[in-house]
């Protein structure tokens, strides 16, 4: 019984951790834990359906792509859930372990800068909008240019974390990064590196992951703008604030001083030595 109480209590304390971590504690651990659970999932599934010896059910999950977003807005409509599941997933059997592991040293690597400036709510709702953005760069690119974007799903992290990077870079693009061998670099020309990387990309075989990366991208850029100048707002809303604040202190020390010679020379000369705007003065600060 003792075994047993002591590690149902160790169990506990673990899902409170994680309960941490997914209530924005630490905003990359719910990330990382989210993408691997999808992967083992989908890892689990993968490997049943391989074994499944009923033809009927390995085509019907394979051909379903439950959890893909689809190239046209019509599909997406049959499964909206899509546009965001797709951010999360990483299929095993097209290195998805290894795109997986990329994009969460990146995302490392960024979290750290982003959270610097911007708060772990940000973090979240950075990584959602610019995974939603990228879904639709996609789609829009596949129903314009259909012999360009030949892709019929997309999937991967990969928009939502260069969503993350270039809000970082546009926050603060002097940033310096260290990398092997060249040493440091500033934040702004990796990021150059990496669009001019995703424009010419959508001449390669993955033209629709490379255009869901600029829509990520673009979703960054917006999202560090706005909230920049929001800040700014919130800032002189604050400086107003305070303005009117030390205004009404500077009044009422006025008022005060004034209401304290009044007394001052009741207490020498009586009341009735007071003018009339004095009586008033002493009046009105009485109600």
């Amino acid at each position: 019984m003792g075994n047993k109480t002591e590690i149902t209590s160790t169990n506990l304390k673990k899902i409170k951790n994680i309960k941490k971590h997914l209530n924005f504690k630490k905003p990359f651990l719910a990330i990382l834990y989210l993408n691997l659970f999808v992967i083992i999932i989908y890892t689990i599934v993968y490997i049943y359906i391989n074994s499944s010896e009923d033809s009927s059910t390995r085509i019907l999950l394979l051909n379903n792509n439950y959890l893909e977003l689809p190239n046209s807005y019509t599909e997406l409509l049959h499964k909206p859930w899509t546009i965001i599941t797709y951010s999360f997933l990483h299929k095993i059997e097209n290195y998805g372990f290894f795109h997986l592991l990329i994009n969460l040293l990146i995302l490392y690597v960024v979290s750290r800068i982003f959270l610097n400036y911007f708060n772990k709510k940000h973090f979240i709702i950075t990584y959602l909008l610019g995974g939603i953005a990228g879904a639709l760069f996609f789609i829009t690119f596949s129903t314009i240019l259909p012999s360009i974007f030949t892709q019929n799903y997309l999937y991967g992290a990969s928009a939502s974390v260069t969503a993350i990077f270039i809000a970082s870079t546009t926050r603060i693009p002097n940033y310096k990064i260290r990398i092997p061998i060249i040493r440091h670099i500033q934040i702004k020309y990796f990021a150059l590196i990496m669009i001019c990387f995703f424009l010419i990309g959508i001449n390669s075989s993955n033209p629709g992951g490379h255009i869901a990366h600029l829509g990520g991208a673009l979703l960054g850029f917006l999202f560090a703008k706005f909230n920049k100048q929001t800040n700014k707002i919130d800032f002189l809303k604050h400086k107003k604030k305070m303005t009117n604040d030390d205004h009404f202190r500077s009044k009422r020390k006025e008022k005060n001083d004034r209401i304290n010679l009044i007394l001052e020379k009741i207490s020498k000369s009586g009341y009735d030595s007071l003018s009339n705007e004095e009586k008033d003065t002493l009046y009105n600060a009485g109600k």
